[in-house]
């Protein structure tokens, strides 16, 4: 009995062990990695202009960027933040102060041996530009006032950069002067209120990299009035005579 049970036991592997074969035999099992073929990025999100002196925040930058991964089996992927590398092409252009110039660079975005890129571009303010379209740009003379602050509300000031583009300051970001001590036309002078970064320039206005800080003015025309004289008052032999 007990030489029959392995007998059975015996059959049963070795037809166990013929079924497996033929199917390993029968199939063509082939086990294989999917090759990254390229990626693809979405920089619609990203920071693209610099001023002198901004920072090229890698993390901000990466957690703006969209990057998909293809494949050669015809799938794809989103890319975590952490799984791919930016890189300025000229990067000390935007990560080092000392060294900033104006113009256009380049970012890689790297994953594996894949890459893409997309342009940025570096931008300075060049002028300050004032808009007193529409408004009242008379002031009364006062013969003490001859180069203090003046309020002109509605007035509108612009920075301007070297790639034609402009920036509106708040009204707290400016302050406006002018001589208001003689009647007739004048000028009054719109000033930055703080520093604005510039690049630093050497023989010729050539830029010479670095970045340098400066306040930037303009000047319109305003009308100064004169005195309206209502009343003249004398003083003889202390009576007070009004005409």
């Amino acid at each position: 009995m007990k030489n029959g049970k392995v007998k059975v036991f015996a059959l049963v592997s070795a037809l166990l062990l013929a079924v497996c074969a033929f199917a390993v035999a029968a199939c063509d099992f082939t086990f294989r990695t999917k090759e990254l073929t390229k990626i693809e990025v979405d920089s619609s999100s990203v920071q693209k202009v610099y001023h002198p002196g901004d920072d090229f925040d890698e993390n901000a930058v990466k957690r703006a960027l969209v990057v998909t991964a293809y494949y050669d089996d015809d799938t794809h992927a989103k890319i975590n933040s952490s799984g791919f590398r930016v890189v300025p092409v000229n990067i000390d252009h935007l990560t080092t102060e000392e060294t900033q110039t104006a113009g256009r660079d380049t970012v890689k975005v790297v994953y594996g041996e894949h890459e893409s890129s997309y342009d940025v571009t570096i931008t300075e303010v060049t002028s300050l530009r004032v808009d007193a379209g529409g408004l009242d740009v008379s002031f009364r003379q006062d013969e003490s006032h001859t180069s203090g602050e003046i309020d002109h509300d509605g007035l509108k000031v612009y920075l301007v950069y070297n790639d034609g583009s402009e920036e509106l300051l708040p009204a707290d970001k400016y302050t406006v002067t002018a001589d208001l001590s003689k009647a007739g036309n004048a000028k009054a002078t719109v000033t930055t209120a703080e520093e604005v970064p510039v690049f630093e320039r050497g023989e010729k206005d050539v830029i010479t990299g670095g970045v340098v800080y400066k306040q930037f003015t303009a000047e319109y025309d305003i009308n100064v009035i004169a005195h309206n004289l209502t009343k003249i008052k004398f003083n003889i032999d202390d009576n007070e005579v009004v005409k």
